[in-house]
């Protein structure tokens, strides 16, 4: 039958077999082009180093229609490609099966296959067009998925290659990976890269920069053990938080004790008590400082970590991980655990518990926030500044718990 044939067509628009990963070396930082299913686009390679050009024929090109093109439009060429390859191949298993094996409209398809759609929209108007209306929305959802708006493609018409109307593949948008594998066959990198980091969950610390000689994998209370890259991520996160607090607040111990020129000098003797005087003598100063800090803790959590709504329903996925959501087989207590119990389940799996997924593409403590432009580009680079950064950090912690341990029991400044 020629629904056969058509019907395949509409799944290949759909059914994306998902596109081999190559994972390719990359410790580049360059936002130009994103790393996607292991590939990043580089300009001076064949076909900008897309899979696909095999031994014997190698780069095949004889008509040389990808000399001089840009990036975006060798990813249109591939989009197409493999979107005919798709429909292609479930087309041959339609010829080759249709003819033979027609079960739908009573045996009334026969004959060539080149005539069995028209046949079926003789026999079945409504199935016709029903067909028309899948493919059509199985294709609508690929142009969603790979193409940008056409309003924001629009807008960077002026000032982009690639930029016919429609036409704008998504820079993070790898060609025919439109989402679809429900066998979940697709084989790719289980984390991305982020930062020239990618987690390896058989290395120390899921291969984050801050082993140095020579105290080197230094975990001799085993806290990593058996953490999953989830939670190791979670803790990096605290660390560099900490420590970044920690800095501030050794230069606040070492400089406000001497200089402190708000408040007309009324902020005085150990910078432990400084806090508790701003509040009496500032109330509103006191209110707009515990604002600002959270407003940039929210900004901090909508960097880092995925939306509630999302952490809860994947929850639906995984037992024992949403909070007071697990049920007793004896339903006691209503049917309940209780929420202490719950709560300690959810640590054994990731993703689980409630506000604590860190998004799978944010790097612990890079919250986008570099206005002197001093990160890195380079990936080795990057974790070279990170483990200063955390060195630091580290240093600051033990000297800001002395200080306010110091003068907590003398009751005198530093100094």
């Amino acid at each position: 039958m020629k629904f056969a044939l058509v019907l395949p067509i509409f799944i290949s628009s759909a059914a994306a077999f998902a596109p081999s990963s190559l994972k390719t070396a990359s410790t580049s930082l360059n936002a130009a082009y994103p790393e996607v299913n292991g590939w990043t686009a580089d300009e001076n390679a064949f076909c900008a180093g897309l899979p696909g050009a095999l031994a014997p024929v190698g780069e095949f090109d004889p008509l040389n229609f990808l000399e001089d093109l840009p990036v975006q439009e060798i990813k249109r060429y591939r989009e197409a490609e493999v979107t005919h390859g798709r429909v292609s191949m479930l087309a041959c298993i339609g010829y080759l099966v249709a003819e033979k094996f027609h079960p739908l409209f009573n045996g009334e398809i026969n004959g060539p296959a080149n005539s069995h759609l028209a046949q079926v929209q003789e026999i079945s108007p409504f199935f016709f067009a029903w067909l028309v209306t899948a493919i059509a929305i199985s294709e609508f959802g690929r142009a969603r998925t790979g193409w940008e708006e056409p309003v924001e493609a629009l807008k960077k018409n002026a000032d982009v290659e690639g930029k016919t109307w429609l036409s704008k593949l998504n820079d993070d948008y790898y060609p025919g990976d439109i989402g679809f594998d429900p066998l979940g066959i697709k084989s790719n990198a289980a984390y991305p890269e982020v930062n020239g980091w990618t987690a390896d969950e058989n290395a120390f610390c899921a291969g984050l920069p801050g082993a140095l000689a020579p105290v080197g994998e230094f975990d001799p209370l085993n806290f990593l053990e058996d953490l999953p890259v989830q939670e190791i991520k979670r803790y990096r996160e605290a660390e560099v938080t900490h420590g970044r607090v920690s800095m501030l607040a050794c230069i606040g111990y070492l400089v406000a004790e001497k200089f402190h020129p708000l408040f007309n000098g009324e902020v005085t003797g150990p910078a432990n008590t400084h806090l508790a005087q701003v509040q009496e003598i500032a109330p509103f100063f006191f209110a707009f400082l515990v604002t600002a800090i959270a407003v940039s803790e929210f900004g901090r959590a909508r960097t880092g970590w995925e939306e509630p709504v999302d952490a809860i329903k994947k929850n639906a996925d995984v037992e024992g991980k949403t909070w007071l959501s697990k049920l007793n087989l004896g339903a006691a207590r209503t049917g309940w655990e209780e929420p202490v119990d719950a709560i300690k389940k959810n640590a054994d799996v990731e993703g689980k518990t409630w506000l604590s997924k860190l998004n799978d593409d944010y790097y612990p403590g890079d919250i986008g926030f570099d206005p002197l432009g001093i990160k890195p580009t380079d990936g080795e680079e990057f974790a070279t500044m990170a483990t200063k950064e955390l060195q630091h950090g580290r240093l600051a912690m033990i000297g800001a718990m002395g200080m306010i341990v110091q003068e907590q029991v003398s009751g005198a400044p530093l100094f």
